[in-house]
């Protein structure tokens, strides 16, 4: 595994013999962690419970039906369901361009001049991915998108990224990952891939 923690380090990667590249979405491709912790405590009966400095460090990397699991008890949701939407809703309204760093995407044009295929694999729902990468304007890079719907089982298993390699009929011998959450970095390590990128560069401000 090699860490990353700043985009400069992008120009340094090893492409040979590289087929694939697969991403995370959230602290990764884009930086909203922070906005994801901010729609859940939206949500909290009492803002006091929890502070989305605290949401983000522990949940960041989570589906949202674990986050829900964890502390139904403090949300005003009463179901699952009602959770999922109404955070989506508050996360909509957070969202904007700004949440990319132009040096992802010019990684994603590099990627695409040497015909590199480019998957997303996110812990999102299928609603919220779709929402985060229009309003980044960058859904057009991806060949495929895994939502957390798509597999039976999620990070920390390797299922989504090993459904994500089968789908682009890739090897893992001939795929990178990059990563930044400990649940998602260890599905990337299990599913045996030539590279994993330990991503930190959101903890700096996107250029």
């Amino acid at each position: 595994m090699i860490t990353l923690d700043n985009f400069d380090q992008l120009n340094s990667i090893q492409l040979q013999d590289v087929k694939a590249v697969l991403f995370d979405m959230d602290g990764t491709v884009v930086q909203t962690e922070n906005l994801h912790a901010l729609a859940i405590h939206k949500r909290l009966k009492n803002s006091k419970y929890l502070t989305p400095s605290q949401i983000e460090s522990q949940y960041s990397g989570q589906t949202d039906i674990f986050v829900y699991k964890s502390i139904k008890d403090k949300l005003v949701d009463k179901s699952y369901q009602d959770f999922a939407i109404s955070k989506n809703k508050e996360l909509s309204a957070l969202l904007n361009q700004s949440i990319i760093s132009s040096h992802i995407i010019s990684f994603f044009k590099l990627l695409q001049q040497k015909k590199i295929k480019i998957a997303l694999v996110t812990s999102s729902d299928k609603e919220c991915m779709v929402m985060t990468l229009k309003a980044a304007k960058i859904d057009h890079y991806f060949d495929i998108m895994i939502s957390v719907e798509d597999t039976k089982e999620n990070k920390p298993k390797p299922m989504p990224y090993e459904y994500a390699m089968k789908k682009l009929n890739i090897a893992n011998e001939h795929t990178i990952i990059f990563e930044d959450s400990p649940s998602g970095i260890e599905a990337a390590c299990k599913s045996l891939v030539k590279e994993v990128y330990k991503v930190s560069w959101y903890l700096k401000k996107p250029q």
